[in-house]
């Protein structure tokens, strides 16, 4: 019986599991990579040989495609720590400090009883008025950081910027006691961990490559090529429409040559396959960002990587990485919006923050940074075309990307569901 071909647009780690998912099933895979290695978003910065942490996306250790590819093969190579986390929130007037809590904390009163049982999704501004006008104005001030032109993202990608549960300091007992009680006073207020379950509290385990992501994604290379799983880097593809096919509507290019295929997957950029289908260009706006990486003197040993998100009018930077990988060297990743703020003006207030957040230390910044556009905002009208795709996909041999899904391990359980459903 001829083995079926399935081929992967895009070699991050939706990629990377896909790929292994189908090989698994019996299907000859080949991942295509537009870049010169896999790995994705989650590479690490590398100045010759100094490698940092690109950004702070950790590794699942409870996640089911964790469990079922990479713990036998590769637990040696990663570190699992106690993911801890801290806030620091001035956007509300008042300067406030978290080491409980990762996104915005207000300690205005508010009423609640007035979201019981409405909450508009229509558009930020809406979903951000159920606060209050006063924080609703605070919260779009903020925004505009990212995106001028608020009516037009889509709510469920303030999830991406943090934003999407405000926690309430002085409300807290009534907001956990309604919290289990209505799910949309669950889908706008945050509470820590530990005051929402203090009984059941657990320690969050994630993990991180003790060497990098680099050397993680190297190996991971050599994983899948000794599971006859190709991969060709350097290769970016072209989706072409097929008229008058309805097995299939999509063929698929690389250097101008077809490749043949019974199923395709698309972990990449949607743009590209949502114009081929003649669905139109998506609005897809992106966020021109700026990485400063550091290195920290500090009498105090950090053991366990420590982020902190940040929620400021005063400053440019919206996260604090603090880690030391395989060496006693403590390393700091400040992400920032690149607004060409100077970078001596972030790193005092990264210092800053992160003495509030009980981390006194030295940074050296050695002139290490790079710049980037980030695609990770939509607006409503990406949504409709995105829903117009999934239509088109349906009774076809396209797998398409969780785009509408901010979570990585929700995107892959979602892709793997709609692979199922294809070959099944």
């Amino acid at each position: 019986m001829k083995t079926k071909k399935a081929t992967i647009i895009g070699g991050g780690i939706t990629g990377i599991v896909s790929a292994l998912y189908l090989n698994k099933k019996g299907y000859e895979v080949s991942i295509y990579e537009a870049k010169k290695n896999i790995g994705g978003i989650k590479r690490d910065a590398d100045f010759s040989g100094d490698k940092y942490f690109n950004d702070t996306q950790y590794l699942n250790t409870k996640s089911n495609w964790m469990h079922s590819f990479f713990n036998n093969d590769f637990k040696n190579d990663l570190l699992n720590f106690n993911h801890t986390y801290s806030s620091y929130t001035d956007i509300f007037d008042n300067e406030t400090v978290s080491n409980l809590y990762a996104m915005p904390v207000c300690e205005d009163e508010i009423i609640l009883e007035t979201n019981l049982n409405h909450i508009n999704k229509n558009n930020v501004v809406e979903r951000f008025k159920v606060y209050g006008q006063k924080q609703q104005r605070s919260l779009l001030n903020y925004i505009k950081k990212f995106n001028h032109n608020n009516y037009d993202l889509h709510p469920l990608h303030i999830g991406q910027l943090l934003l999407n549960r405000i926690y309430f300091k002085n409300n807290e007992k009534k907001i956990v006691h309604l919290k289990k009680k209505s799910k949309i006073i669950d889908e706008l207020f945050g509470i820590p961990r530990s005051i929402l379950f203090p009984d059941t509290e657990k320690e969050i385990i994630a993990t991180v490559p003790h060497q990098g992501f680099n050397v993680f994604f190297d190996k991971v290379s050599s994983f899948l090529k000794k599971k006859n799983i190709n991969i060709y880097c350097n290769s970016p593809i072209k989706p072409v429409l097929k008229d008058g096919s309805l097995d299939k509507p999509i063929s698929l290019l690389v250097r101008n040559k077809k490749i043949n295929f019974e199923l395709f997957v698309w972990c990449a950029n949607p743009v590209p396959l949502i114009r081929a289908a003649g669905i139109g260009l998506l609005d897809n706006p992106y966020l021109k960002t700026k990485s400063l990486f550091c290195k920290g003197v500090s009498k105090k040993t950090i053991n366990n990587p420590h982020y902190i998100q940040v929620f400021s009018n005063k400053s440019s930077i919206s996260r604090i990485y603090i880690y030391s990988l395989n060496t006693n060297q403590t390393k700091i990743t400040i992400e920032t919006i690149d607004d060409d703020s100077d970078n001596k003006d972030i790193i005092t207030f990264a210092k800053y923050v992160l003495k509030k957040c009980g981390y006194d230390l030295k940074i050296i910044f050695e002139n290490k940074y790079i710049k980037q556009k980030k695609h990770f905002l939509y607006t409503n009208n990406d949504y409709k075309k995105f829903n117009k795709m999934f239509d088109y996909a349906k009774n076809t041999n396209i797998v398409c990307g969780a785009w509408h899904i901010n979570h990585a391990d929700e995107k892959i359980k979602y892709i793997l569901k709609d692979i199922d459903q294809k070959i099944s």
